[in-house]
């Protein structure tokens, strides 16, 4: 009876060993990550997840790197962002000539707002990446302008927003980026236009708005309100001061006025309003007396004014 049993032991751990050699015989890594890429393509969220993930366990680091980016797409696609974050990252650290990872893990830390480590991560990805097409140079440049705005950088943020606008004039995400680089340097006016645009094309966009403001965390139609509100209120407070400008240079009170005036032009920046103050200032400087003494009328009406 003894033997028996033990012959049975033996037997059954024997089939086992044969069925678990089986098994990892039969993962073939590479038709594991062709399965998932296929299942990706066809929305098939966790399907695709699995397979990526098997492909990457047992495949070479350049496949599983490859595995774990198609990971990371499937769950980017299905709301977990941390996930595909962490296999972006162990993507990255399999195959660190890999520039698509570190551009979309960058695009991954800027919608969590650590937009140093993003900056960072999309400078080194565009220094490794392959040629990128048009829309996915725009979208990751436009991603770094942000980063670099919100980190403080401004000259290079604004450098990558104008590259941004060149790789694909009609991105949305684009104009919102140099809208912002130009409300930063002070530009009112520009960024309104800018956002304008962003918004008349955002509006065209299937789901641009909502997309933007479920996976990376911008409400850009709440910044394009503000844009455009608060320029309207410096235009209309630029307008003012220069009104009042005149009317105090009509008064012959030269040097008051052109103080209001570079108030107007330092609100809202014109040419030919600079000019006119150029000018002034030349007239002021070859005739000060002359030009800022007050029209004796203007000064007898405000002296009656007093003493009413």
């Amino acid at each position: 009876m003894r033997r028996l049993l033990s012959s049975i032991r033996r037997t059954s751990l024997v089939a086992a060993l044969a069925g678990l050699l089986f098994a990892l015989a039969s993962f073939h890594p590479s038709g594991d990550l062709s399965a998932a890429r296929y299942a990706l393509g066809h929305y098939d969220d966790d399907q695709a997840l699995r397979l990526a993930r098997r492909a990457a366990l047992f495949g070479d680091d350049d496949l599983a790197a490859s595995a774990l980016q198609v990971a990371a797409q499937a769950a980017l696609r299905s709301g977990r962002r941390d996930i595909a974050l962490r296999y972006l990252s162990r993507a990255a650290t399999l195959d660190p000539g890999c520039g698509l990872c570190l551009l979309q893990r960058g695009e991954l830390l800027s919608g969590q707002k650590r937009y140093q480590e993003a900056a960072q991560a999309f400078e080194q990805g565009f220094r490794l990446a392959p040629a990128l097409d048009d829309r996915q140079e725009a979208r990751f440049r436009a991603r770094w302008a942000l980063s670099l705005l919100r980190s403080g950088r401004l000259k290079e943020g604004c450098r990558q927003a104008a590259r941004a606008g060149e790789s694909q004039a009609d991105s949305p995400l684009a104009l919102f980026a140099v809208a912002l680089c130009s409300s930063a340097r002070n530009q009112p006016q520009r960024a309104a236009r800018e956002a304008e645009k962003g918004y008349a094309l955002g509006m065209k966009a299937p789901f641009f708005f909502s997309r933007e403001r479920e996976e990376a965390g911008e409400d850009w139609l709440r910044v394009y309100t503000e844009l455009v509100s608060g320029a309207g209120r410096i235009h209309r407070r630029a307008e003012k001061l220069w009104q009042q400008g005149q009317a105090l240079y009509a008064a012959g009170k030269t040097g008051q006025a052109l103080t209001l005036f570079q108030q107007s032009h330092d609100l809202e920046p014109d040419p030919d309003k600079g000019s006119y103050i150029a000018w002034l200032m030349g007239q002021l400087d070859e005739q000060p007396h002359q030009v800022s003494k007050p029209h004796p009328e203007s000064d007898t009406v405000q002296k009656g004014q007093r003493t009413r």
